[in-house]
């Protein structure tokens, strides 16, 4: 007899006819609208319902999808909210029609294209010139100290940061302001995209390597794609920027450890502390962290990642930006104070006047020569300065 098993990808099938069912691109079979909105698909229905309850897709994100404000939607969240929200009908469908990349999250690009492309666009030139979203508020944008920021003291001091269009300033600052009936800005309408900041730098030195296992049917849209890192090529949006300048973080620590042990091969030999030629994560971040003292360890970790690219791998001189020519000038030198220490330790002892009478072994063979001489006694029965046998007689004389 045969027996069938249930496996993971069985409902493969039923998935993808409702995926092509709910999106409207079945070839024989129509949609059934679950709501009044009679749209065409159901991230169209869905879209509708976000807008009719907050307003617009971008203040249903903030006020109500995305609760924790990291920028990312997992599928637990998604159904939580749906149900809240009262959406029916195939969620599961519904969610494999939002992440059209099988990232395994929704992002608001996947919602509202434009106004993601144009948040995003603010956080990076936000971060990138200020370094985070609280210094954008107290040095830009809120220079009064009033807490608040209407929109005319918005357009005034956001052309620092490049814009110069009166309605994309306009849109944006509709964007930021999610409270109802508001008219002005404060530092709590700015603060989620310091948190998107923060994420994205997360996963920007997250490890790079896809060793996870993907419980996907593998035909509900072709191949499975694995979720790419930072590392993969950039698109030429602002998604996947971080308001970070790699280099210009490297350079900055590298301009501290010239300052310090005053050039770069000096202070990779401090911190190789078992002279092996290569520094280890744990012992890069102990030496960065608390000797240095210049970084916290999972900042020294993102360092550690910026000059290596793996948190498995050891980081070697060459990678801290030391060129063989340096590193042959280093290590000659190490020869040369050596040698030329030891030369004036040796030069040191022989010019010392009790040098060689304090030595140690000087005063233990000096001590033992005089209880020596204390007990000394007559030696007979000695010939040619030996010690006869026993019996043995003078020798005699002639």
């Amino acid at each position: 007899f045969c027996v069938t098993v249930a496996m993971w990808w069985n409902a493969g099938p039923h998935l993808r006819r409702n995926i092509l069912i709910e999106s409207g691109r079945h070839a024989t079979r129509q949609r059934t609208p679950n709501t009044f909105f009679q749209a065409h698909s159901d991230v169209d229905e869905f879209r509708a319902i976000l807008i009719s309850k907050f307003g617009s897709i971008t203040r249903a994100w903030r006020n109500g999808l995305d609760a924790d404000n990291n920028g990312y939607l997992d599928f637990v969240e998604f159904a939580r909210v749906a149900r809240m929200l009262g959406c029916s009908g195939h969620l599961r469908t519904l969610w494999y029609n939002l992440d059209v990349d099988d990232s395994g999250s929704i992002t608001l690009n996947e919602l509202d294209a434009p106004a993601a492309a144009a948040l995003e666009k603010f956080r990076v030139r936000s971060t990138s010139k200020y370094g985070s979203i609280e210094a954008l508020w107290l040095k830009l944008l809120d220079q009064d100290g009033s807490k608040t920021v209407s929109f005319a003291e918005f357009a005034a001091n956001v052309g620092e940061l490049g814009y110069t269009n009166n309605e994309e300033i306009w849109d944006l600052f509709n964007m930021l302001l999610v409270r109802p009936g508001g008219t002005y800005l404060v530092l709590e309408d700015l603060l989620f995209l310091q948190q998107w900041e923060d994420a994205k730098r997360k996963k920007m030195f997250r490890k790079r390597v896809n060793n996870r296992w993907i419980n996907r049917d593998p035909n509900i849209r072709g191949e499975v794609r694995v979720p790419g890192s930072i590392c993969d090529t950039a698109s030429e949006d602002c998604t996947n920027l971080v308001g970070i300048d790699i280099e210009q973080m490297k350079e900055d620590f590298k301009i501290h450890l010239i300052e310090r042990f005053g050039s770069l091969p000096r202070a990779f030999d401090a911190m190789d502390t078992n002279a092996n030629g290569s520094l280890s994560l744990n012992e890069f971040q102990t030496c960065v962290a608390t000797v240095l003292q210049y970084c916290r360890f999972k900042e020294a970790a993102r360092l550690f990642v910026a000059f290596n690219g793996n948190l498995d791998s050891a980081l070697t001189w060459i990678q801290l930006g030391i060129t063989p020519q340096e590193w042959i000038g280093h290590q000659l030198d190490k020869e040369t104070d050596s040698i030329r220490r030891r030369q004036l330790e040796i030069r040191s002892v022989k010019t010392s006047p009790t040098a060689l009478v304090n030595t140690p072994r000087r005063c233990v063979a000096l001590t033992k020569h005089k209880e020596r001489l204390r007990q000394a006694m007559p030696k007979t029965g000695m010939a040619f300065s030996a010690t006869m046998p026993p019996g043995w007689g003078e020798p005699p004389h002639f």
